[in-house]
């Protein structure tokens, strides 16, 4: 058996390269049968709470005021990764501090913060949060979730044996992302095992080789664009091992993520790449053949489907390769489902969709300061169970909940004789009322960040030092009151007449 070793990215300046080739920033792409505004938001203009408002560009000196640097986690080719402490919350995040002028040697600053653009639009329960970001005269400090558990190479290096379970817990994890992204019009283009880290197991739970339960997070971004299904992507960007033919002959689709998922997975089930090599020649020579070996003793004890599933995302012809949606649908899934399926509770899904139902988003400062906490304060072990329920609800894996999910999820929990509601029913009109009201983005369904506003306990979280962060965040200009125009902001609105309203109030 080989042994995998840490892969890196071939293209110069390619975690920051962006194709100038925008074409699509639109990110309702659902079809949803709720995308409708009530009359009320008809005759004025409707309120969006989303946190991606509240991220936004600092200057260097609040950096100082508010974090403190602990040590290099990480060095890259153009900048280094620290351990950081948030002062006001004591929890720990990740910095990347890149030099502008290396930025400005290899390419202009725009691009580069078009990776900070994609990922405040991201709300996704497997991808890195983006906090916020602060410049000076020499460099981008880039605030970032931290994860703590070590890159998915290392986890899988400490292995003695590989499995098909703990092969297929990452996976769904990894296609909900790479269904996510793609089905919101954004390609990877760099996914691969040092990419991917790992959330370290509670001390109840340490993990161990028969732990099955591996969660990921997705990072690094700069390789991302924006594609529109038409347009083929030309830039031969990624890492050797994990990129797609069709790649190297720079003209290819979003498919390139579903080759690199292939290659992962092949790796995850036997220990080894499909296409090693000793020079990055040879790997080259290797994946533009796209043949690969799923034979001997290794392979023997693989299942049919999952060795179906490796073949599907590794077929060469990429019109032919199989979709995100429809790998993460994949028959291998369900054999394995019951083995990975995280338990719960039949009574506490019942309190979630009770609290779905009975959401009332009235208050739209007041929703804004919910939106800031869930997305910015550290996170409480209710989110744990709220993250397990949504990933229930969540059947497509496209990390967000639509009209047609949150309908099967009221009528199972009706027809559930455990709670004793059976022959109740939830009507059309009242679908529509609940997706508007949590629905706070109004793009036409309910993001992950929206479920978790309308769902946890509000007295775990509405606490005095979580309140007066979010006011700091809102209070821009640091004079202790709220203006108009800061309001303005982050409720993403030019409405006076409404501000003045809530002034008042």
């Amino acid at each position: 058996m080989g042994c995998i070793q840490k892969k890196d990215p071939i293209e110069s300046y390619q975690h920051f390269h962006m194709e100038n080739k925008v074409v699509n920033n639109h990110y309702d792409i659902h079809e949803n049968p709720v995308q409708k505004k009530t009359n009320k938001e008809s005759n004025s203009e409707a309120i969006k709470i989303t946190s991606k408002l509240l991220i936004k560009e600092q200057d260097a000196e609040r950096f100082k005021s508010s974090y403190k640097i602990m040590n290099k986690v990480g060095q890259g080719t153009f900048g280094s990764v620290f351990r950081v402490i948030h002062k006001n919350t004591d929890e720990i995040r990740a910095m990347k501090m890149i030099k502008r002028s290396i930025i400005e040697l290899q390419d202009d600053e725009q691009k580069f913060l078009k990776e900070i653009q994609i990922l405040i639009q991201l709300d996704h329960i497997n991808i890195v949060k983006l906090y916020e970001y602060f410049i000076d005269k020499t460099n981008y400090y880039v605030i970032l979730e931290f994860v703590c558990g070590g890159d998915l190479y290392d986890t899988m290096s400490n292995w003695q044996n590989y499995s098909e379970a703990k092969a297929g817990y990452i996976m769904r994890q990894l296609l909900s992302c790479v269904n996510y992204l793609h089905s919101h019009n954004i390609v990877h283009r760099d996914l691969k095992p040092e990419n991917l880290m790992v959330e370290r197991q509670s001390s109840k739970k340490k993990t161990n080789e028969a732990d099955n339960e591996i969660n990921i997070k997705l990072i690094d971004f700069g390789t991302c664009n924006f594609f529109d299904g038409k347009t083929p992507l030309t830039s031969i960007v990624g890492t050797p091992f994990y990129m797609a033919p069709e790649v190297l002959q720079n003209c290819y689709t979003e498919k390139c993520d579903i080759w690199s998922c292939g290659v992962i997975l092949y790796t995850l089930l036997v220990g080894y790449e499909p296409f090693e090599a000793e020079t990055t020649e040879e790997i080259f020579k290797k994946v533009t053949k796209g043949k690969f070996n799923m034979k001997g003793p290794e392979w023997d004890i693989i299942s049919p489907s999952a060795k179906d599933l490796v073949q599907k995302m590794l077929t060469y012809d990429m019109n032919k390769r199989i979709s995100a949606q429809d790998a993460f649908n994949h028959e291998w899934f369900v054999g394995l489902e019951e083995k990975n399926k995280e338990k719960i509770k039949t009574q506490d899904m019942n309190e979630v969709l009770k609290r779905l139902k009975n959401f009332n988003a009235k208050e739209k400062l007041q929703q804004a300061t919910m939106a800031f906490i869930i997305h910015f304060c550290p996170a409480i072990e209710e989110n744990r169970q709220l993250k397990k329920m949504f990933k229930e609800l969540d059947k497509n894996g496209d990390g967000i909940l639509s009209y047609k999910e949150l309908k099967n999820g009221f009528e199972l929990m009706y027809n559930s004789k455990a709670i004793g509601l059976i022959n109740e029913t939830i009507n059309e009109n009242e679908l529509h009322r609940i997706i508007e009201e949590v629905d706070q983005d109004r793009n036409g369904y309910i993001d992950y960040e929206e479920f978790l506003r309308a769902v946890i306990n509000q007295r775990n979280i509405m606490s005095e030092k979580n309140l007066k962060l979010a006011f700091n965040n809102f209070d821009d200009n640091g004079d202790g009151t709220l203006s108009i125009e800061e309001i303005k902001r982050v409720l993403g609105t030019t409405n006076n007449k409404y501000i003045q309203d809530i002034k008042k109030k």
